[in-house]
C-alpha cells in the first residue's frame, strides 16, 4: 500500500485522480447518509416511489457505459473527466431543489437520479481506463489498492460530517453543500490532469 501511495503521489495524473476521488466520496457520503431520510420526510416519498426512484441510478449507469466512448470521442479524454464530474455534480442539485407536488419531486430525483448516476458511469469507465494505462503493471494492484482506500477511508468521514451537519444546518442545505463539494470541488483537482492525458485515448 506505502509504494502504491508513494506512485500515486509522484504522479500528477493519479493523484489528481485520486484527491478527486476523495472528494468526491467525502460529500457523496453526505448524500448517501441522507438521502432516503429526506424523501421520505422532506418530500413524502413512500416505499415504492423510493425504491423507483433508486432504481432509476441503474439504469442511468447502463447508459453512461452506452456513452462513455462516445463522449471521451467527441470531447476528448481530460474534457470528459472534467465535465463528467461537474455536471454530475450541479445535477445532483436537483435533490435539495424538489419542491412541489409529490408527481414533481419524484419527477426531479429520477432525473437526478438518471443523468446522475449516467455521468458517474462515464467518469468511472474513464478514469479506471486512464489509471491502467499510466501505471507500470508491477504496480497496477498496488496503485488500484491505493485509489480504493483513499476513497473508501474517507467515505465515513464524509457520512458522520453529512449526518452532524443534517441536524445542524438542515437537510436541503447539506445537500447542496454535497452537490457543489462533490462536484466543484472534485472538479477543481481535475483541473490539474496534464493535456497529455489525452494521449492516453489514443
Amino acid at each position: 500500500i506505502i509504494e502504491g501511495l508513494a506512485a500515486v503521489w509522484h504522479e500528477p495524473a493519479l493523484r489528481a485522480l485520486a484527491l478527486s476521488s476523495g472528494t468526491r466520496s467525502f460529500f457523496g457520503n453526505f448524500i448517501g447518509v441522507l438521502y432516503a431520510l429526506y424523501a421520505i420526510r422532506e418530500l413524502g416519498f413512500g416505499a415504492a416511489a423510493l425504491g423507483l426512484t433508486i432504481a432509476m441510478g441503474g439504469v442511468g449507469d447502463l447508459l453512461g457505459a452506452l456513452l462513455a466512448q462516445p463522449a471521451v470521442q467527441r470531447f476528448g479524454l481530460r474534457r470528459t473527466l472534467i465535465g463528467a464530474t461537474l455536471l454530475g455534480g450541479l445535477i445532483s442539485l436537483l435533490v435539495p431543489l424538489a419542491r412541489g407536488p409529490l408527481g414533481l419531486a419524484i419527477a426531479m430525483l429520477i432525473t437526478s437520479q438518471l443523468l446522475g448516476d449516467g455521468l458517474r458511469s462515464i467518469f468511472s469507465i474513464h478514469e479506471i481506463s486512464l489509471r491502467q494505462a499510466i501505471t507500470p503493471d508491477r504496480l497496477l494492484g498496488r496503485v488500484s489498492a491505493s485509489m480504493n482506500l483513499t476513497a473508501g477511508g474517507i467515505g465515513p468521514l464524509g457520512a458522520l460530517v453529512g449526518g452532524f451537519l443534517g441536524g445542524a444546518l438542515g437537510i436541503r442545505p447539506t445537500l447542496a453543500l454535497a452537490a457543489l463539494g462533490g462536484g466543484v470541488l472534485s472538479a477543481f483537482w481535475l483541473l490539474r490532469l496534464p493535456a497529455t492525458v489525452d494521449d492516453e485515448n489514443h
